[in-house]
């Protein structure tokens, strides 16, 4: 199966992809780096605000 992007204004090709929820802690507030906590793919059947519930 060949998928490919379609293009849009600007020839930027728009294609399918996955969303992905990450829950971070930035250790201070004027830090430059965050430790990932969970990092976890949000699938088809879920939205991102009940999978941050979850």
């Amino acid at each position: 199966m060949k998928i490919s992007g379609t293009s849009i204004a600007g020839n930027k090709p728009i294609t399918i992809g996955q969303g992905y929820n990450t829950i971070a802690w930035i250790p201070e507030k004027e830090g430059s780096w965050a430790l990932p906590l969970r990092h976890e793919r949000i699938t088809s059947a879920e939205s991102p605000i009940s999978k941050t519930i979850w």
